[in-house]
């Protein structure tokens, strides 16, 4: 299920459309008697105003951008472009507006950064960010199969009739193998999938020692054979195999989304470790 958790979703959209509070807060307490198509006008199209527009759209746009990448590089900019945003408020703050639209506009900048950096800081939040593995929706498409796999490898092979891969996907297979085989070494596969061989090289990195079954990644991957893996998953999903978790329809997920929250009250911090 390709689908980032549904709070982070609604972040970044909440930061995506903040320029456009910040335009309308700004037009109705900066000082003067104009109309708002003047205001836009001026503030698109005159030289004087870039900066101003700047500071009003960019940074929001960009830490909206960078919450919903959720990649390693998120919290730094993200973190930028809020600093950027309490600075250039400030500023405006007591070079433009009276003291008590001062207070206004300073009380809110202030709130809703530190609600945003609270909510970036919550541990299953930011730990989405920092580490890879738990970002579940991230995963390729595992496709239900059942072919033959040979297995070679340093002081190790395992015959093609003892062993049966039994998902595939872009990044690797998971198999099953009365043979003991240790983590994290490198071996060569070969392996048919709709009819097409196959010869790739891959780590053990996963063991289920209740099935005796092992999932491995493939490595050293060519650029035609991340080609060739990628048209054929492609080529799966067109014969309509069954995949070892479904795609969920987005509209019934968030429904489940909204009722959960609204029953149990959870789903505003993201259960980073459920893998859907």
């Amino acid at each position: 299920m390709n689908r980032k958790p549904w709070s982070i979703i609604f972040f970044s959209v909440f930061l995506f459309l903040i320029p456009i509070f910040n335009i309308l807060i700004t037009f109705y307490l900066v000082p003067g008697d104009f109309e708002f198509s003047d205001y836009i006008y001026s503030l698109f199209a005159l030289p004087t105003n870039r900066m101003a527009l700047f500071s009003l759209t960019v940074p929001s746009l960009v830490s909206a951008y960078a919450v919903f990448s959720i990649k390693s590089w998120s919290l730094p900019v993200f973190f930028i472009a809020m600093f950027w945003i309490l600075i250039s408020s400030l500023m405006d703050l007591f070079l433009y507006f009276s003291v008590i639209k001062s207070i206004f506009l300073m009380v809110i900048p202030l709130v809703f950064n530190g609600l945003f950096i609270h909510f970036i800081l919550i541990p299953n939040v930011r730990a989405a960010y920092l580490d890879p593995r738990l970002r579940w929706w991230e995963t390729k498409p595992r496709y239900c199969i059942n072919e033959k796999v040979e297995i070679k490898g340093d002081d190790l092979e395992v015959p093609s009739d003892n062993a049966m891969i039994s998902n595939f996907s872009e990044g690797g297979v998971f198999f099953k193998t009365t043979a003991l085989m240790p983590l994290g070494i490198i071996v060569n596969l070969k392996f048919s999938v709709l009819g097409k061989p196959m010869s790739l090289n891959g780590k053990i990195v996963h063991q289920v020692e209740s099935i005796h079954a092992y999932g491995i990644q493939f490595s050293d991957l060519t650029r035609e054979e991340k080609k060739h893996l990628k048209k054929l998953t492609k080529e799966l999903r067109l014969q309509n195999i069954p995949e070892t978790r479904p795609v969920v329809n987005w509209k019934e997920d968030l429904t489940k989304w909204f009722y959960e929250l609204k029953s149990t009250g959870k789903g505003i911090i993201p259960d980073v470790n459920n893998r859907r």
